[in-house]
């Protein structure tokens, strides 16, 4: 758990540790399914999303909450999607170049990114 909570302060508040003392809260772990530990589960908007059971390192860890946090670089894309929709291609393409530059190792980015300059998109 130091690493997770390490890892909370490390992304500022983009997802919150909760930690569950199955011990006392026996119903509550059997209710999620919770049958050794440790187990992380991940919740959006109420409904579990996803989990992982046993210590990761770091890395494995930070790559599963990468699948569900939106980057900044994330929400930069969807605002170039929508342009390109609206047939404003080079406003898209600028935008793609802006969150390349801010986030160059999103593999989203770098899709879509391709996709444009390839005349795919």
């Amino acid at each position: 758990m130091p690493i997770l909570a390490s890892l909370a302060d490390a992304y500022q508040g983009k997802f919150i540790l909760a930690k569950l003392n199955t011990e006392e809260q026996r119903e509550l772990a059997a209710q999620y399914g919770i049958r050794s530990l440790p187990t992380v589960k991940l919740f959006r908007n109420g409904q579990p999303l996803d989990e992982f059971m046993g210590a990761l390192p770091e890395r494995e860890i930070r790559t599963f909450l990468d699948r569900h946090i939106a980057r900044e670089s994330d929400l930069i894309l969807a605002q170039a999607e929508q342009l390109l929709q609206q047939g404003d291609s080079e406003g898209a393409g600028e935008l793609m170049l802006k969150a390349n530059q801010m986030d160059p190792d999103n593999p989203r980015v770098l899709l879509s990114l391709g996709r444009y300059l390839t005349g795919q998109g």
